[in-house]
């Protein structure tokens, strides 16, 4: 967990919430496991089910939610799946593209449907350990921010 203040990595166990860098109070004392939400789940288990199915739980937690902390999971959500599921929709329309041309006997075409197949594939594990990785953090209750969609969502909230 980060210290909102001075941006230590502030350990988990350390008594009663406190930087032991700075002093300031974490904003997530572990103590308590975070605070309730207006759909009455802890804030920490409502982040992580943010991202449960990706962009779909995003957005009703978005909807649902007036904590920031799960709004801030919630849009990270929604964007990062989003554009993520997007791709993989795009991708997946040049590739029959590809198999479409090489049925008509243009051989370099299905070289591009097999480099888009293993494209694709390749998204899909990154996805999955992307996944994991944002509701663990969600649950240990940080602000995890990734560089782009994490920027857009903190300027959402």
């Amino acid at each position: 967990m980060i210290c909102l203040r001075c941006g230590e990595d502030v350990k988990k166990g350390y008594p009663e919430g406190i930087c032991h860098f700075c002093g300031a109070a974490r904003r997530y004392p572990a103590s308590n496991g975070g605070g309730s939400t207006s759909t009455g789940i802890n804030e920490r288990t409502a982040a992580l089910l943010s991202y449960l199915a990706g962009w779909v739980t995003g957005i009703i937690f978005f909807v649902l939610e007036s904590n920031k902390f799960v709004r801030f999971h919630a849009m990270q959500s929604m964007i990062t799946f989003g554009s993520i599921s997007i791709l993989l929709m795009l991708l997946d329309i040049v590739r029959q593209i590809f198999w479409a041309l090489s049925k008509t006997g243009v051989a370099v075409a299905l070289v591009f449907f097999s480099l888009l197949g293993l494209l694709s594939t390749l998204l899909w594990i990154g996805m999955l350990i992307l996944w994991v990785i944002l509701m663990v953090k969600a649950h240990q209750g940080e602000t995890f921010q990734l560089p782009i969609a994490g920027k857009i969502a903190e300027r959402q909230l």
